[in-house]
């Protein structure tokens, strides 16, 4: 959800549909506004009058700086329904800074575009996705167990305390939390991944501290569980997802922390009977030693059926696929012109199924 765009990822996000976007376009070139294509300001460079448009695979989005405010309008252009329940990662990350005020760390250690140019010295986590290769391709019974609150989880794990500043490689001592930092080089993916440790030597050390986030995570885990409103149950679930991905642009330690530790137990499960996993799931054609309830942390059940793997994508039965970069959309309209289900394991992938595309020389989103 939303544009993580360089300078315009703390600006104000608010999804729109086609004709709303069209408007605004329509109001911006009355104004006087110049449209700038795909790229951010340069250092120093004002945004005033000027429109920063980016168009993606399925989203179109239009950045721009009325009285001194930034605001990114965005909208799909598949034709999907606005999302109910999307709280944005700036908002929601004022929720979370009122229990725990994030130090705050230099944009070089967390943006991946430092004046409007790549930054491959940004030092972040990547969620884990793994898929067993001995399974590409091939239909299987398996049960898919999913996190609770996954991220919810870690957060309440002991943290860095990032407040007293950072001592660089040595070995650990007792009460201490610890960073290897992995890549720094275009070739082996975009920037530094911290990986965290908690024994032996690491780059980056830190104090450990008890969670401060603990009341955060158990306020809105119980709201998501006593509401009977999808939109809200939605809502009260990003608000801890989306603040946790905010925090990179703050402090990227906190993040990695949260997220390694989801990423180390979900690793600790995988065996050769493992399907796929991914930072909060697992999915085994034998498993069946996983605590299952309803609390923060324990698993439950999310498929159980026949599921396929091509890459690192992955679809259960005759269900839309979870394909890394193209959208269920254009599955769906696959399959409305082919009247049969689409087949991970032997289908080409669909043609895109966009239903507006954006007109350079008319500057406005033009239906397909």
């Amino acid at each position: 959800m939303g544009l993580q765009w360089g300078a315009f990822a703390r600006c104000r996000h608010v999804q729109e549909s086609p004709e709303r976007i069209n408007r605004l376009l329509d109001e911006l070139e009355g104004m006087g506004f110049t449209f700038i294509w795909t790229r951010e300001p340069f250092k120093g460079e004002r945004m005033g009058w000027k429109a920063f448009v980016k168009e993606t695979l399925v989203q179109f989005f239009l950045a721009v700086s009325i009285g001194g405010k930034c605001t990114v309008h965005w909208c799909y252009l598949d034709g999907r329904p606005n999302d109910e329940g999307l709280i944005p990662g700036k908002r929601a990350f004022a929720v979370m800074q009122k229990y725990y005020k994030a130090p705050r760390f230099p944009e070089w250690m967390c943006s991946k575009t430092v004046d409007g140019k790549p930054n491959y010295d940004v030092l972040s986590s990547s969620p884990l996705i793994y898929t067993n290769p001995a399974f590409e391709r091939k239909w299987v019974k398996a049960v898919c167990y999913d996190v609770n609150s996954a991220y919810g989880w870690a957060a309440e794990q002991p943290i860095p305390d990032t407040s007293k500043g950072t001592e660089r490689d040595r070995l650990l001592e007792d009460g201490e939390i610890g960073f290897i930092v992995d890549g720094g080089a275009p070739s082996i993916g975009w920037g530094k991944k911290l990986r965290l440790v908690e024994r032996g030597y690491a780059n980056f050390v830190f104090p450990s501290m008890p969670s401060p986030y603990m009341r955060f995570v158990d306020t809105w885990f119980r709201v998501k569980a006593r509401s009977k409103d999808k939109a809200e149950k939605r809502f009260a679930k990003n608000v801890v997802n989306e603040a946790i991905g905010y925090l990179q642009l703050v402090n990227p330690f906190v993040r990695a922390a949260i997220v390694e530790r989801c990423n180390q137990r979900i690793r600790g499960l995988i065996d050769g009977d493992t399907v796929y996993s991914n930072t909060d799931s697992i999915c085994s054609v034998s498993r069946k030693d996983l605590p299952i309830g309803e609390e923060i942390g324990q698993f439950k059940v999310e498929h159980d059926g026949m599921v396929a793997v091509r890459g690192d994508c992955y679809q259960w039965g005759s269900q839309l696929p979870t394909y890394r970069g193209v959208p269920k959309s254009f599955f769906a309209k696959w399959e409305e012109r082919n009247g049969r289900p689409w087949d991970i394991a032997k289908d080409d992938l669909p043609e895109p199924g966009n239903e507006y595309g954006f007109d350079r020389i008319s500057r406005r989103l033009m239906k397909l």
